[in-house]
């Protein structure tokens, strides 16, 4: 998490390895619906403002945090739509609250 210039937090992710240029990353909190960003060349997924603030709100409270982002010719990702989701690559991480 990052301050911005204006005061805004920013909420970044690097993604290592190879992404499709273009291919969006979810990061999705337990059974939250999937925040959505794309990487940059280097792989650095960005969530500002709010959209940082809420995703941080249930990181704190979560116990899962689950990041997919896509890769190869077909990166055709449906998080989106839970009747058409396929399971692409995905790391799973267990969240801890040190506050509860």
């Amino acid at each position: 998490m990052e301050s911005e210039a204006d005061g805004t937090f920013a909420l970044k992710v690097r993604a290592l390895g190879a992404l499709t240029l273009g291919a969006p990353l979810y990061l999705r909190i337990d059974g939250n619906p999937p925040r959505r960003a794309t990487p940059d060349r280097l792989g650095e997924a960005v969530w500002h403002a709010d959209a940082a603030r809420e995703l941080i709100d249930e990181i704190s409270g979560g116990t899962t945090l689950v990041l997919r982002s896509f890769v190869g010719d077909d990166a055709d990702p449906r998080d989106e739509d839970p009747m058409n989701r396929r399971e692409p690559e995905s790391l799973r991480f267990r969240c801890s609250n040190p506050t509860t």
